[in-house]
């Protein structure tokens, strides 16, 4: 099932945002949960340092009352029975030294061994409740002079912090709900915008469809205008082309009627039927003009979508067939065309457009003939040029005269150069017929190149 680009789009970018909040919220409930409980440890520290400055060294010397603590502690949570908040000092490996009075009838957990000076945190099970522990070893000084490892211990109930923790969550989602919905909502606005202009597109095709439009004329983004570009060199290929097939039907047409009409009245004339030669005549003037509609109905004609064709193999092989035609004439052909020189036409209508200048030239040519061909930016400059007798001023208007139809050619010159211009007619190009350096004539064609709008781009 073809999906559209806007639902491609909806979906694409639906999965992006929502992996993208979603890792978003994942990384700040990370760092707030370690913030949080490197709170947590900060307190319990702090209270430890409390409890230290508060231990007092009992009068008698040694035993197994090492430390003393006041009646009143730092913190009065210490004191009061289920506070949440309990402390506890051991000697390791499990001596009890003293407990706060918070703890009476609860069973807190004894610390593992540390080293001197090394602090612990974790989280323990005391019975049903969860506790938060920090723990932090000192050697103590006793009056005797001696030095015993005490391990003082801090515990909370973690209520607050995880209830910190939830009341955060339920904030965060909801705000990055809200974001993740306002940025959706924006992201249909932002695809019903960017896809408008090729909503507008379809529509002007509709259009052209349905017979309203002839080619697309709406202001488009750059990103669509060198389509929208190519689809109006598309239809006028096209229109071109359908023109082209309805005015050779009717050149055809016109043309045949002049020999039918020749056939016709001698067969009527006397009831006879028409001489061998009257109806050879006929017949092979029938037969070019039939040639020469339907070469000129087939011809590509001028598209900005055509593939280059490189011209020297297609020179090659005209050259390698014209001269076994006249292999009885010993004329030397000069080729100049640059080695990458190509162009974008289609490859039946170059070879048309070569070989019929190039068989034109063979047929007049003394012993000589030059071919030059150049590439640029501006399209293809092309050249043939042969050592004949050249050709009358007067009749190289006839050969160029628009309109002239394939059954009153200018005689010498055949259908080869009526072909010739058409084709240079139908790619918007231009043909001259000046005098050759070589005393021949010569054949200047100028052909643009299809991506620019040519400056005759008539019908042919």
């Amino acid at each position: 099932m073809s999906v559209s680009i806007r639902r491609r789009l909806l979906i694409t970018g639906s999965l992006v945002l929502a992996a993208f909040i979603g890792l978003t919220g994942v990384a700040l409930d990370q760092a707030y949960r370690s913030s949080a409980l490197e709170a947590l440890k900060e307190r319990g520290q702090v209270r430890i340092y409390s409890l230290i400055s508060a231990a007092e060294t009992p009068d008698f010397p040694t035993g197994e009352q090492l430390i003393e603590m006041p009646a009143e502690l730092p913190e009065t949570r210490f004191s009061e029975q289920g506070s949440g908040l309990y402390g506890m000092i051991t000697r390791p490996p499990d001596n009890r030294v003293w407990r706060s009075p918070s703890s009476a009838g609860l069973e807190l957990p004894t610390p593992e061994t540390l080293t001197t000076g090394e602090w612990n945190d974790d989280f323990e099970q005391a019975g049903p409740l969860v506790l938060y522990r920090t723990s932090y070893q000192v050697e103590w000084e006793a009056d005797d002079g001696q030095y015993y490892p005490l391990v003082f211990s801090v515990y909370e109930e973690p209520d607050a912090y995880f209830a910190q923790i939830a009341s955060f969550r339920h904030t965060l989602w909801i705000w990055l709900g809200a974001t993740g919905l306002t940025l959706l909502l924006a992201q249909l606005l932002m695809l019903a915008w960017s896809l408008k202009p090729l909503r507008k597109i379809a529509r002007d095709l509709s259009r052209i469809e349905r017979g309203k439009a002839e080619k697309l004329n709406g202001d488009y983004p750059r990103e669509l205008s060198g389509l929208a570009a190519n689809i109006n060199a598309l239809l006028q290929t096209e229109k071109r082309r359908l023109q082209r097939y309805r005015n050779a039907l009717g050149d055809l047409s016109h043309s045949l009627k002049t020999p039918l009409a020749i056939l016709r009245g001698e067969t009527g004339r006397d009831g006879s039927m028409p001489t061998r030669e009257l109806l050879m005549e006929q017949t092979e003037r029938m037969q070019q003009t039939i040639d020469h509609h339907l070469q000129k109905a087939s011809a590509a004609g001028r598209s900005a979508l055509g593939k280059p064709q490189a011209i020297q193999p297609l020179v090659e092989k005209i050259l390698a067939a014209l001269h076994k035609v006249y292999a009885d004439r010993r004329i030397r052909v000069d080729v100049n065309i640059e080695p990458d020189a190509a162009y974008p036409m289609e490859q039946g209508d170059l070879m048309e457009l070569l070989g019929n200048l190039l068989d034109n030239a063979f047929k007049w040519a003394q012993s000589r003939i030059r071919l030059t061909v150049t590439t640029d930016d501006a399209g293809m400059q092309l050249t043939v040029e042969d050592d004949g007798p050249g050709i009358d001023a007067r009749l190289r208007q006839r050969i160029l005269g628009r309109g002239i139809r394939a059954d009153s050619v200018t005689d010498g010159h055949g259908l080869g150069l009526a072909m010739v211009r058409e084709l240079v007619s139908l790619y918007g190009g231009h043909l001259r017929i000046e005098s050759s350096p070589l005393r021949g004539a010569l054949f200047r064609v100028a052909l643009p190149d299809p991506g620019v709008t040519a400056p005759d781009d008539r019908q042919p």
